[in-house]
This record gives structure tokens, sequence and C-alpha cells, in this order.
């Protein structure tokens, strides 16, 4: 497909009725999960200073984008990072992991009803996209939605370094992203929510 070259006017129009779909903050509380824990733990920086921080990030770059004409925005919250195969303890979801990202998306949940609001924001649209509810429903219910495992990443797994052959059947491909089949179906509910909260 050949881009088009458009007037000034109509290159504002389309970035102001694109949608931004924003995701941030998975990697800093699941990859740098264990590095978080021990500042944490030696009390050189709370909970909540760490997840306000990442709130602060994700809102900077959104308004950096809607400097540059953004008004619509879908912002993701994290996953059940202690969900994870990765952060799994002996098979069942890591706590803190989780405590972790719940309280950021509690932030990122204000931050969407309160961010139109303000003087730098005006004129915009925001809607809280919910990635750990939908994908904890999945995990929960790995069964009812058609897989046979939600533990275990298919491949790249200490155990298993060669991936398996029915990555189908897997909620998560690997220690820590989800399979394309658990993606498919948890999208249709979030594309479902994207489009009534920023009709």
């Amino acid at each position: 497909m050949k881009l088009k070259v458009v007037a000034p006017t109509q290159a504002r129009s389309i970035i102001a009725n694109a949608v931004y779909l924003v995701s941030q903050g998975n990697n800093d509380i699941g990859i740098s999960f264990s590095m978080t824990r021990s500042a944490l733990m030696r009390g050189i920086v709370t909970r909540g200073m760490y997840t306000t921080k990442l709130t602060g990030w994700n809102k900077k770059f959104m308004k950096q984008i809607y400097d540059q004409g953004a008004r619509k925005f879908a912002v993701m919250g994290v996953i059940p990072l202690g969900c994870l195969p990765m952060t799994r303890i002996v098979g069942k979801c890591n706590l803190f992991a989780n405590i972790l990202a719940e309280d950021y998306n509690g932030k990122l949940r204000n931050g969407v009803k309160t961010w139109p609001k303000e003087a730098g924001f005006r004129g915009s649209k925001f809607v809280y996209v919910d990635m750990f509810n939908t994908l904890m429903d999945v995990i929960k219910n790995y069964r009812k939605y058609g897989f046979s495992n939600a533990n275990n990443g298919c491949c790249c797994m200490p155990t298993a370094i060669i991936p398996c052959p029915n990555p189908h059947n897997h909620v998560f491909y690997d220690f820590v992203h989800p399979s394309e089949r658990a993606y498919t179906t948890i999208s249709k509910k979030l594309v479902q929510d994207i489009k009534k909260g920023l009709a």
C-alpha cells in the first residue's frame, strides 16, 4: 500500500481521530521484577513510589503525543504479572508481582478518569483497557477457553527449550508472553471495550 500525501488540515484530522493504544509497564514491573522486589524489601523505594513513577512516565509519554495532535487514547493496564510462567512460585501465581501490577493499574484507571479534565489534555478522550482481569479470566478458566495449559510456556522454559508442537493449547508461548491464541481470545473483548469507551 502506498502512502498518500495529504494536506496539513487533513493530516491533523487523521491524527486527531486515530486511536493510540498505549502499553507501558509490563517490562518495568515484570522483567525487572527481582530487582524491583530487592529494592522494595530493602526499603529503598515503596510500592506506591514505584507505581506512581511508572504512571507519571506513562502520562508524560501521552502528553508528548497529545502535543503532536493525538486525542484518543486507549491505555492498557498491565497483565497479571504474578501469573507468568517466569514469576510463578511452585505453580501458584506470585502475589507480590500481582499486587504491584494491580497498584499500577489502579493508578492508570484513576488517571484515565482525571487526565481529560486537565488543561494539558483538553479535548481528549481516554479509555482504560483492563488487560489484568481479562487475561486472568483466561488463566483461571483456561479449559473453558479451550486451553490445556495455563502454567507453563510452550517454548524457552528451563525444562523445555524446544518449542512444543501445540502452542495453541498454551495460554503462554514462553515464560513471559501470552500465546497468539490467548491474545486472539482476549482481543475481542478488549476491542469492544475500546470502541465503547471512546464512542
